[in-house]
């Protein structure tokens, strides 16, 4: 068990650095493009591939805390349940990242495969996968609250939005929102996959930049920075309503 989570480990690693550079070029091509397709597709399958090892790793990491961390065996100082708390803790935080990633490319995939059919998306396994997500962030959120990390508040916020905004999506009647939603779960994934890599590879990198409460700006930085583009790219690609059409026109 060790060795798969170390091997999936390596592996993981290396496809997260190639898809932390991949996810800025389908940003910089023109939409729609062959150049755009053929790149977006590199990059939901690594992000398939990331979120899934993730998943793995952190079911390991949940169901043999000990055994995968500590493979010579415990002998610190800490009481042995603390330990394992604390790396269970770390797991589901892992575990909600990753359904997160999964849940917004995926969601990107059928917005774009189902244009002008949104309720295509409620299929079984969709839904599964979005109320995963939905219950993962309300548990994770509720341990935030009760010990205090505000960073596991933040996180569960931000799945549960992303799960509840896919709920909407499905049974919502717009048919020309498809785009707004494309674009919020693609930037959606990068802010997953940023944060997993500020959070755990990069956290090493940033240690002497950064120290007490201040370690914490490397995990909010992808969310600082993502939330408000999602935002205004929202505002800008939103479809304009009918009585704005008219209103602009009775203007000019």
């Amino acid at each position: 068990m060790y060795f798969t989570h170390q091997f999936l480990l390596y592996v993981h690693v290396a496809i997260g650095a190639i898809a932390l550079i991949v996810f800025w070029l389908p940003l910089i091509t023109r939409k729609g493009s062959a150049n755009h397709k053929r790149i977006g597709k590199w990059y939901v399958a690594s992000m398939y591939f990331v979120a899934g090892t993730g998943l793995v790793m952190s079911s390991l990491d949940m169901i043999a805390p000990i055994a995968i961390r500590y493979p010579d065996g415990y002998n610190g100082d800490k009481p042995i349940a603390d330990i394992i708390e604390r790396i269970r803790f770390t797991a589901l935080f892992l575990w909600m990242l990753s359904l997160l990633v999964i849940n917004n490319v995926r969601h990107s995939e059928l917005v774009i495969k189902h244009k002008n059919n949104p309720s295509a998306l409620r299929t079984p396994t969709y839904l599964l996968l979005v109320l995963s997500l939905l219950v993962t962030s309300l548990i994770v959120g509720f341990i935030g609250l009760q010990s205090g990390r505000i960073l596991l508040q933040v996180f569960a916020g931000i799945s549960l939005l992303s799960a509840i905004g896919a709920l909407r999506y499905m049974f919502n009647k717009s048919k020309n929102s498809w785009l707004v939603e494309h674009i919020g779960a693609i930037l959606g994934s990068g802010i997953g996959v940023y944060t997993a890599f500020f959070a755990f590879g990069g956290r090493a990198l940033f240690a002497h930049l950064f120290s007490g409460q201040a370690q914490m700006i490397p995990w909010l930085l992808p969310s600082i920075i993502g939330v408000p583009c999602i935002i205004w790219l929202s505002n800008k690609y939103r479809p304009k309503t009918t009585t704005t059409i008219r209103t602009k026109t009775m203007v000019s």
